[in-house]
């Protein structure tokens, strides 16, 4: 118990510092420019997990997947952007429903990677913050499961809904969808938690 609370007291405060750099860098400095430093708040933050990481319960694919998801989001904005696919989706439509919904589906899950520099800038020290929390809640499989199924069902269907109604691409928000996601996850864990340790409290009673 001892090294486990001395582990979160360090832990919190190196998130928060990371965090409030990355919010500073976004508002003080211009997209382009501030993703070389937001990349490595970004490194700080998974340094941070790889290093507590038997501290904090946390295994090694849990950091390979913020690694993974990291670097997706990178590639996002420089070759994947998802607005792309959700406009060919729109056009497809006109000739080919089979391959319009194609484009669709494709662009349901990339429309948790962001699609621009000022998206990825924005959303990726709350994604942070918020994933900080989740790894000492979540098991890797839900927050994995968390983060991509209720950031489709809560961002990227309605954008391609809002889309569709006014034929042409309303809105992308990137990685916002998977930090929503893992906001609405979050919450769970702790009354879960509570639930967990009341049960306990009421057996010993």
């Amino acid at each position: 118990m001892r090294i486990r609370t001395t582990t979160l007291l360090l832990y919190y405060p190196t998130v928060l510092i990371i965090v409030a750099m990355g919010m500073l860098i976004a508002v003080l400095i211009p997209s382009y420019y501030a993703l070389l430093p937001e990349f490595i708040m970004s490194l700080l933050f998974i340094y941070t997990l790889g290093k507590l990481h038997g501290k904090l319960g946390i295994g090694y694919s849990y950091v390979v997947t913020i690694i993974l998801i990291v670097l997706l989001s990178y590639a996002s904005v420089f070759l994947i952007r998802p607005s792309l696919f959700l406009n060919k989706a729109l056009i497809e439509m006109k000739q080919s429903l089979f391959r319009g919904s194609l484009y669709l589906v494709t662009y349901l899950f990339l429309s948790l990677l962001p699609d621009s520099a000022t998206d990825l800038v924005g959303t990726l020290p709350i994604f942070l913050l918020v994933t900080a929390i989740a790894v000492l809640e979540l098991r890797l499989r839900h927050y994995v499961l968390a983060g991509i199924l209720t950031g489709i069902v809560g961002i990227g269907v309605s954008t391609v809904v809002l889309s569709l109604m006014f034929n042409r691409v309303i809105v992308t928000y990137g990685l916002s969808a998977m930090t929503m996601g893992l906001m609405g996850a979050n919450p769970n864990g702790v009354i879960n938690k509570y639930r967990e340790k009341a049960r306990q409290v009421n057996a010993f009673s």
